[in-house]
């Protein structure tokens, strides 16, 4: 017999066990596949954000990456590359990111039904935006530095004022956006690219914009994370939510941690 389906309620009741709570400020990481874990999920993603809206209430706020990483200088795409005689094409003519209507890329669909509510609000970054719902969520998706989407300026950064979390739900360290606060504040400079992207100008045409950015990366964030575990700190909690491994994590001291393990580490 097949498994009965997944209800948010049931979702929610998992989260409240992992220690999520109500008024919390908590950033989201997702994949509904494990969640699932080969069950129906009642909503799909739109029932895994009810069940995060329930745990939380509308005095807290949740967070997901909705990220455009496609609208981006065509010299670094890699995944496929393109030739660079296409290059010029490409800023000429990729659509403009607008924050109502730009799909979200390569972070699942839960964040990207998430970003389509009528009640969420999505910060103006064209490449590394994130979306809130929730008491206060402009404010924590308020304007983000154009060349410096994830350090002092950003939601990340609004999220640790707040003393929030992340739930990971099925996602691992690797995918873990609050590390990406940490490499800023690393001892020695990150690197900087010049980079791009569509947007559009305060009378609402399109340009190609040309910046310096800083260059960050997470090809270690797997490893990081892994150490970081292995002290079994208390601000750490695992647990299942549905069928997913999941973890609940205080921002705050993760990313302290994350910044000294980058200072040895990289």
């Amino acid at each position: 017999m097949a498994s009965a389906p997944l209800a948010p309620e049931e979702l929610a009741a998992d989260m409240r066990d992992l220690g999520l709570t109500r008024g919390a400020a908590v950033l989201v990481h997702t994949s509904l596949r494990a969640v699932a874990g080969g069950r129906l999920v009642l909503g799909g993603p739109v029932g895994v954000i009810l069940a995060l809206q329930d745990v939380v209430g509308p005095e807290g706020l949740v967070l997901m990456p909705t990220f455009t990483a496609t609208n981006s200088e065509p010299r670094y795409w890699s995944n496929p590359p393109v030739p660079e005689v296409h290059w010029a094409a490409i800023r000429a003519g990729w659509p403009a990111y607008r924050a109502d209507r730009t799909p979200s890329y390569g972070v699942g669909c839960v964040p990207e039904a998430f970003r389509a509510l009528e009640d969420v609000v999505r910060s103006d970054h064209p490449q590394q935006s994130f979306s809130a719902w929730g008491s206060r969520a402009a404010w924590l998706v308020s304007p983000q530095p154009l060349n410096d989407a994830f350090g002092e300026g950003s939601p990340l950064r609004r999220l640790e004022d707040e003393d929030g979390v992340a739930l990971t739900l099925g996602s691992g360290w690797g995918a873990f956006t609050a590390f990406h606060l940490a490499e800023r504040r690393m001892r020695r400079p990150q690197r900087e690219v010049d980079e791009g992207a569509a947007m559009r100008d305060p009378r609402g045409v399109r340009r190609w914009r040309s910046f310096r950015a800083h260059g960050y990366r997470s090809d270690d964030f797997h490893r990081l994370g892994r150490d970081l575990e292995r002290t079994a700190p208390a601000w750490i909690r695992s647990g299942r939510v549905g069928g997913a491994e999941s973890r609940l994590v205080r921002v705050r001291p993760a990313v302290a941690a994350a910044t000294r393990w980058l200072d040895r580490n990289r």
